[in-house]
């Protein structure tokens, strides 16, 4: 997993990332803009990360 700087670059509208906080905490976030990036209890994300597709195997097992 490649950690971006959110000083850096910006992912793509409307994209599910993993954002790092600065307490070492994470959420997954659906990225609408730069407000979206920010947490009511961690405060703003400072490195975020693709989150990478679900295997094939994933959608062909029978449950």
């Amino acid at each position: 997993m490649k950690w971006v700087s959110v000083n850096k670059k910006l992912p793509e509208q409307y994209s599910k990332v993993l954002c790092l906080y600065p307490n070492g905490k994470m959420d997954v976030q659906l990225y609408l803009g730069r407000d979206s990036f920010r947490h009511e209890l961690y405060g703003a994300c400072i490195f975020w990360s693709e989150i990478p597709p679900r295997p094939k195997e994933f959608y062909n097992r029978r449950r």
